[in-house]
């Protein structure tokens, strides 16, 4: 990524609106996989050795529907020890408590599936065969986690 000067990315939503509008309209398994998506995309991230300094989820983490994204990828940076199973799942707890506080005062009954996201992620199989390096199509992988609904 240093190598590039600006990235063309989509249009997207933030994620706290996005989680609010879903719950109004009654989308609770839309929201859901949202969350899922968020916290595999943070454990994705980390596995490939790469930190975020700013990992501020209601500003830097965007979404297309249901499917997670990050915005701001300027203070991403290498950090081997990020890809060790403990760093990964506790800054995925850490990146989450925002957002953990948000579904506390407006979607309460979404609260346990954000918990049942984060222990799936600690009981799950870390990537193997990971890059040397991150590559701007790599910024948004999937990674071996339970669905949503599980």
């Amino acid at each position: 990524l240093a190598n590039y000067g600006f990235m063309i990315q989509k249009k997207m939503d933030l994620i706290f609106p996005t989680i609010e509008r879903f719950c109004q309209e009654g989308k609770q398994e839309e929201a859901k996989k949202l969350m899922h998506s968020i916290v595999e995309l943070i454990a994705t991230r980390s596995q490939k050795g790469v930190s975020d300094q700013d990992p501020d989820i209601h500003k830097n983490l965007g979404c297309i529907g249901t499917k997670a994204q990050f915005i701001d990828v300027g203070s991403f940076h290498r950090n081997e020890t990020a890809k060790l199973k403990t760093t990964y799942t506790e800054d995925a707890k850490k990146i989450t408590r925002k957002l953990k506080h948000f579904l506390e005062s407006t979607s309460p009954e979404l609260f346990p599936a954000l918990d049942q996201v984060l222990i799936a992620l600690n009981d799950s199989a870390p990537i193997t065969g990971q890059q040397d390096s991150l590559q701007e199509q790599d910024i948004n992988p999937t990674c071996p986690l339970p669905s949503a609904e599980a």
